[in-house]
C-alpha cells in the first residue's frame, strides 16, 4: 500500500532560508506572471509583492504544505486581481472615450449646421432664450436665473432657497438639459457666450 509522504514544513525564519527560496522561485514566478499579464514590468511588481509579503512575515509564516503550491496560488490570485483591475480600468477609459466621441461629434455637427446669420439677429436669440427659460418649471427657472444670470454659487442659492446643495445641482442639471434641447439651433453661440 502506498503511504502518503509527510507534509513538508518550511520555515523562513532566517535570512538564509528566505534568500534560498527567493533564488529558487523568483525567476519561475516572474516567467509565470509575465505570461499571464503580458507585461514583464507588471509581472515584476506582482512577484515583488509576493516576496515582500514573505519577507515581512518571514518570522511567523510556516508552510504546512508545498511551498511551490502556496506561491503558485498566491501569485495566480495576484495576477487575477491585477488583470480584473486592468480590464475594469480599460473598460472605464473606453466608456469615457466613447462618451467623449459622441459629445464631440454632436458638437461638430452642431457647428457645421450652425447658421451664421443667427449671430447677427440679437433680438431673435434673446427671444428664444427668454422663451426657453420661461418654459422651465418654476424651481428650475429660479435656480437657473440665480446661477447663470445673477452669478450666485450653488451653496448660496441653496441657503437662500432653503434647499440642499445637491437639490440645486440636480435642478441646474434639469434646467440645462431642457434648455439645450430647446436651444439646440443656437448651441455653438450659447457655448461661446458661456451659458452652457
Amino acid at each position: 500500500m502506498y503511504a502518503k509522504p509527510e507534509k513538508q514544513i518550511l520555515s523562513l525564519k532566517s535570512d538564509n532560508d528566505f534568500n534560498r527560496v527567493y533564488r529558487m522561485y523568483f525567476a519561475r514566478c516572474l516567467r509565470f506572471a509575465a505570461k499571464c499579464t503580458g507585461s514583464r514590468e507588471d509581472a515584476e511588481n506582482l512577484v515583488q509583492d509576493v516576496f515582500l509579503f514573505l519577507w515581512e512575515n518571514r518570522q511567523t509564516i510556516v508552510f504546512h504544505s508545498s511551498f511551490n503550491l502556496w506561491v503558485f496560488k498566491v501569485l495566480k490570485n495576484k495576477c487575477i486581481d491585477f488583470m480584473r483591475r486592468k480590464i475594469a480600468a480599460e473598460m472605464g477609459k473606453k466608456r469615457l472615450q466613447d462618451n467623449f466621441m459622441i459629445e464631440f461629434e454632436a458638437r461638430l455637427k452642431s457647428l457645421e449646421l450652425f447658421d451664421d446669420d443667427l449671430v447677427s439677429d440679437d433680438e431673435q436669440l434673446s427671444a428664444a432664450i427668454n422663451k426657453a427659460i420661461d418654459s422651465l418649471p418654476e424651481q428650475c427657472r429660479k435656480i437657473f436665473i440665480m446661477s447663470k444670470i445673477e452669478g450666485k454659487k450653488y451653496d448660496r442659492i441653496a441657503s437662500e432657497l432653503g434647499l440642499t446643495r445637491q437639490t440645486v445641482a440636480n435642478q441646474m442639471s434639469i434646467a440645462l438639459k431642457k434648455l439645450r434641447e430647446q436651444l439646440k439651433d443656437y448651441a455653438p453661440l450659447l457655448i461661446f457666450a458661456g451659458i452652457f
